[in-house]
């Protein structure tokens, strides 16, 4: 089953403000600080794991999102020992190693995620979920978020969801095949008497996938680990599972698609986007250099791709160079 991304409408002038970006996102609402973070993904789709052999959709238009298989996610006893066995122990620092292993041995939930694909260039795809300040600076551009995410050097982010939760966030591991997120703060809401602690690991496996003509494809599955400080709450968290874990699919399902949008615009909205990025106040000058390059890559092979589909249909001799630019194009 093929989720299509919210419908744009064509695009008009590139003057600001950009609007074919927001009206392309516009169905697609963000889920939760978690999912932010991981990508992160965007991150709950899982299923697949990390380096599994997997088959692309046939001929899907980029920014979509593909259901491998018509399952959801799952929390038995045996699938939580498999993935804490897939956790690249020996990658991790010798602190990070300790404070991960807590968590994951004294979880209070644990959710491994349906499984799903995008197209998108690895690149493109490793720097979101590796920058997820951009994604959130993205989401507040857009105005649909009062989420915030604060670089802090070589500490990881501070985060601040604007409904109660502040977290220090960490990625202990950043490789293109796994990433590591910890995460420790506190939720402070109206019925709380105090506020609650605790802690969670995200563990993000990918794998990518280029076919003959050079279209690209990324899966990802995400294992979610969550600790309570209170034991009340804590066999609350346990009985819950179910439900708690219902959302974070859920908002893992929204994000991972956000990132197929936000390629697919990039590759036939640059103009756009590089405004967007402009508009980013929470990155760095870096972060957003590397950005607009890959934008402006993800523009460069929509436009190569068009050129290829343009001489295999009417032979090289009558082939016209498109325009990635062109207002034309659109996107269903």
């Amino acid at each position: 089953m093929i989720a299509a991304c919210p419908k744009p409408l064509d695009a008009p002038s590139p003057s600001p403000p950009p609007r074919p970006v927001r009206r392309l996102v516009r169905g697609t609402r963000p889920g939760s600080a978690l999912a932010a973070v991981v990508l992160t993904v965007t991150a709950a789709a899982c299923g697949l794991a990390a380096g599994q052999e997997t088959s692309p959709p046939d001929n899907p238009r980029a920014g979509q999102i593909v259901e491998l298989e018509p399952v959801r996610g799952v929390s038995g006893r045996d699938v939580k020992r498999a993935a804490i066995g897939q956790i690249p122990w020996e990658k991790l620092a010798p602190q990070d190693r300790e404070r991960v292993l807590e968590v994951v041995n004294r979880s209070a939930m644990f959710r491994r995620m349906p499984g799903r694909i995008i197209q998108c260039e690895p690149g493109f795809y490793q720097f979101l979920v590796e920058n997820p300040n951009v994604v959130v600076g993205v989401w507040q551009v857009l105005g649909v978020t009062k989420m915030r995410l604060e670089p802090r050097e070589n500490d990881g982010y501070l985060l601040d969801d604007a409904a109660g939760t502040v977290a220090h966030v960490k990625y202990v591991l950043n490789s293109p095949s796994c990433h590591v997120v910890y995460a420790e703060g506190q939720y402070s809401g109206p019925l709380m008497l105090r506020p609650l602690q605790g802690r969670c690991v995200v563990v993000l496996n990918s794998s990518y996938i280029r076919e003959k003509d050079g279209t690209a494809y990324v899966s990802a599955d995400l294992d979610l680990f969550l600790q309570i400080d209170r034991a009340g709450l804590e066999l609350l968290a346990k009985a819950m599972n179910p439900f708690f874990g219902a959302m974070a699919e859920s908002n893992y399902q929204q994000t991972f698609a956000f990132l197929g949008s936000l390629y697919r615009t990039a590759a036939v909205r640059s103009t756009a986007m590089r405004h967007l990025a402009g508009q980013l106040t929470n990155v760095s000058p870096t972060v957003r250099e590397q950005f607009v390059s890959l934008i402006a890559d993800a523009a460069r092979r929509e436009s190569e791709e068009q050129i290829r589909d343009s001489e295999n249909a009417t032979g090289p001799e009558l082939a016209e160079t498109p325009n990635s630019e062109d207002p034309g194009v659109s996107i269903r």
